[in-house]
């Protein structure tokens, strides 16, 4: 080595020594490296809300138990169209299930949330044509099942109420307008009237 190379050299480390004195550069003893693993750890923790985790927890747990059930160990490739086809066919089997946005929270932290933890790839749903067959057709099922759903007010029952108030009572006059202001307003916007009548 020449005498420039090894001057080069010398000078480089020194730079360096300096650099690591000047922001206190030690390498992170074991302790330490747990000690944040311990931070991290609590910081996930706090990443949601009480309220979301709940929403989370349990489609999760769902999940799990049917990847064990069905003895499904997803590859790197994550999870074939034919597995989540199967995951939503399970979906629909379940009485307590009769939303579409309940299926979606379902899909979102069931196998979505599985790959990414497991850093596995997730290819998203809306570049998987089968699997969104499935869920349009569960999704068209599920509106069949809630049409057929009674309501909680209809109109008839507030026509029959109409029929028991005295309008030159305020306490009857304030009752019953609160009924009708929670009748229509509580409704969606999609829905100006109920749909066996105006």
């Amino acid at each position: 080595m020449s005498e420039f190379a090894q001057w080069q050299a010398s000078e480089r480390d020194r730079v360096e020594a300096e650099r690591r004195a000047w922001v206190g550069y030690e390498a992170p003893r074991d302790d330490e490296i747990d000690s944040l693993d311990g931070e991290v750890a609590f910081l996930e923790d706090f990443a949601l809300a009480p309220n979301s985790k709940r929403t989370m927890t349990y489609p999760q747990k769902r999940f799990q138990r049917w990847l064990i059930k069905e003895r499904i160990t997803p590859g790197k490739g994550g999870f074939t169209d034919d597995q989540l086809r199967r995951y939503v066919a399970d979906l629909s089997r379940d009485d307590a299930i009769n939303r579409f946005s309940v299926v979606k929270t379902y899909m979102s932290y069931g196998p979505r949330y599985y790959c990414q933890k497991n850093m596995l790839q997730w290819r998203p749903i809306k570049e998987r044509p089968r699997v969104q067959e499935v869920l349009t057709a569960l999704r068209r099922r599920l509106k069949d099942k809630q049409s057929n759903q009674k309501q909680a007010v209809t109109v008839e029952m507030l026509r029959k109420m109409r029929a028991h108030v005295d309008l030159g009572n305020h306490k009857d006059l304030c009752i019953y307008t609160a009924v009708l202001v929670g009748f229509f307003c509580l409704l969606r916007k999609g829905q100006p009237g109920t749909p066996h009548g105006p």
